[in-house]
This record gives C-alpha cells, structure tokens and sequence, in this order.
C-alpha cells in the first residue's frame, strides 16, 4: 500500500501524461516533469516510467520551458530542426506509456 504523497505524486503523473497526449506540453518537457517525481510516486522502475526517463535523458541538452529564454535566439533557430526531430521521436517511443499511465493512475469517477 501506498501512502497518501505517492498516490498523489501518481495523479500528477498521470495529469502530466494526460497533457503530453492533448499536446497542452510536449514530450520532452512532459517526460522531464514525470522523471522528477517518479520517485515521490513509488514508481521509480516502472515499465511505463523507465521509457520517459529515457526521453529525459536523450533529450537532456534541449532547451525546453522557461530555461528557452536564457539561450540565444539564432542558437535556438540553429538548433529547432534537432528539437523538433528528437520530440517527434519523443512523441511516438512515449506516447503508448503516457496512455498507459493515464488508464493506470489517472482519476477515476
């Protein structure tokens, strides 16, 4: 049995994957978030987890969210073709596991 911070962490994981399929987050971004609280959430060796961690760390030198405003525009112009490739791949190798994770611990009514 879980305690309550876990279960918790869970449904947010399960928020975020629920956002990285309706294309509110992307990919890469959304599998940084789940990497980071996949221990709070007891799940850290997870079938449906270990794949996002991998996105992390494949995709660990882009520059995503806020951090995008303290790098160089022509550096971000440069770089977008190899932003936009790795989170396409991002989108097909994840997108199976976020539904997972979704159907596993998002809220049911």
């Amino acid at each position: 049995m879980t305690d309550a911070r876990a279960e918790a962490a869970r449904l947010q994981i399960a928020d975020i994957a629920r956002s990285m399929l309706a294309g509110e987050i992307s990919f890469m971004e959304g599998a940084r978030s789940i990497s980071a609280i996949r221990f709070m959430a007891q799940i850290e060796n997870d079938p449906d987890i270990l794949p996002l961690v991998s996105i992390d760390t494949k995709s660990d030198t882009v520059p995503l969210g806020k951090i995008r405003n303290l790098w160089n525009r022509n550096a971000l112009v440069e770089l977008q073709s190899e932003i936009d490739r790795k989170e396409s791949w991002a989108r097909d190798f994840g997108r199976p596991h976020c539904e997972n994770l979704v159907r596993r611990f998002g809220e049911t009514d």
